[in-house]
This record gives structure tokens, sequence and C-alpha cells, in this order.
């Protein structure tokens, strides 16, 4: 019993609280519906134009070029002067250009250093003195001198008389002169053959000393034991008697 009472105590306690709690709150008003706006896209900015590649790679190289020719004229007209001179004279505005780049003219400055330093030396040098012009001489006249008539020579011949030979020898000094030159001839063969055999000799002789001597040191080497060297030496200087008397036979 205790139990059921204090359950329903209970319940009726809850029941209370809640219709308190929804009575003390306030019903809010309702809140209106807020406009749904479209979203906004960003307004379009159009891009700048490139400028085209391939014509400013020409001025670029054409700047190059120009630059690198002028520097090449500034830099030759420094080298020589005459050229300088040459393009200011020819060229508009150059003398400027390079009067401010290279500074003013080495030609005009040798050319007044030149003319300086002549008017150094004329003030230095001494001045040339007036010379005296003496009067002239008087002319004498040599005494003429005594002809006298050349001398004749008569020409001589001094040419000697020259026998021609025209008359024609006779038949026996004909006969003579052939006979002389036939034994002249002959004693020459003669004399030529002996020779020839004389050399040939004593070439024959060369060899034959030439051969022995090599069988003989061929045989000493071949055999020591009976080596005679004296007999080797022997036979060398036979040899080399041979070869001088073939000589000798030959220059005959």
């Amino acid at each position: 019993m205790l139990r059921a009472v204090t359950k329903k105590s209970l319940n009726r306690g809850v029941k209370g609280v809640r219709v308190l709690s929804t009575q003390a709150a306030p019903t809010a008003p309702p809140v209106p519906p807020v406009p749904r706006v479209p979203p906004t896209s960003p307004p379009h900015v159009p891009k700048p134009a490139a400028p085209p590649r391939k014509s400013g790679r020409k001025v670029v190289y054409t700047v190059g070029a120009l630059a690198a020719a002028a520097a090449g004229v500034i830099g030759y007209a420094y080298v020589d002067p005459e050229f300088r001179n040459k393009v200011e004279t020819t060229v508009p505005q150059a003398k400027q250009v390079f009067d401010t780049v290279l500074g003013s003219s080495s030609l005009s400055k040798t050319k007044q250093q030149l003319l300086d330093l002549k008017d150094q030396a004329a003030n230095v040098l001494p001045k040339k003195k007036v010379e005296e012009v003496l009067p002239p001489l008087s002319r004498y006249t040599l005494p003429e001198f005594d002809k006298k008539p050349p001398v004749h020579v008569d020409p001589v011949d001094v040419k000697t008389a020259v026998d021609t030979g025209d008359a024609k020898p006779s038949p026996e000094i004909i006969a003579k002169r052939a006979k002389e030159l036939e034994s002249s001839l002959l004693s020459a063969i003669h004399s030529a053959e002996s020779k020839v055999s004389a050399a040939t000799d004593a070439k024959i002789k060369t060899i034959t000393a030439i051969n022995e001597h090599a069988a003989l040191v061929k045989a000493t080497v071949d055999e020591p034991q009976n080596a005679d060297w004296e007999k080797v030496g022997l036979t060398r200087h036979i040899v080399i008697l041979s070869v001088k008397i073939a000589a000798m036979a030959r220059s005959k």
C-alpha cells in the first residue's frame, strides 16, 4: 500500500512540474524566411595581349648588331687616328661621340706637338748668316802654244808568210809515213796485249792466293790443335802483294 501511494504521489509531482514548465516558457514568434540570393560570378577582366616574340627578337638582334658595330668602329678609331679623322670628316656628329668616349683626337694632338717642336727647333737653331757675295774673278788669258806638224809614220806589215802546204807529197813520202804508222800501231797493240796479259795473270794469281788463304784459315779454325798461324800470316802477305801487283799492272 505504501509503495502504491508513493508511486502515485511521484507521478502527480512530475506532471505538475511539466505543466509549470510549459506555462512558464513563452512561445517565440516565428522567424520570417530569408530570401536566397543567387551567387554572382566575378567580373570578366580581359587579359592583355602578349607581344609577338619574333618581332622582339629581331629588335634585340638589331640593337645588339648596331651596338657591336659601333663598339668596333670606336675601338678601331682608338687604335688608328687616321681612321678616326676620316670618320669624323664623313659621318656627322661622329666627332662629338668620339670626343665623349675617347677624348680629343690623338692625330690633332700629334700634329700640334709636331708644330710645337718645329717652332722650338727653329728658335734653338742659329739663324743662317747672310753670305757675302764676292765679286767675280777677272779672266786671265793663257798664251797660245806653238803648233807642231803631225808626225807621219809609214805602215809596216808585221805578218809572217805562212806556208799553206798546197803542194802534195810524193808517193815515196806517203809510203814511208804509212809504214811508220803501221809500225806504231803494231807496237801499241803488242804493248796493250802484254799489259792485258800481265793484268790478267796478276788477277788470276791474286784470286788463287785469296782462295788458298781462305782455305788455310778455314782448316786452321776447324783443327785448332794443328793450327799454323805463321803460315796463315804468310799467305795473307802473299794476297796483299798480289793485289798490289794487279793494281800496278792495270795502271800501266
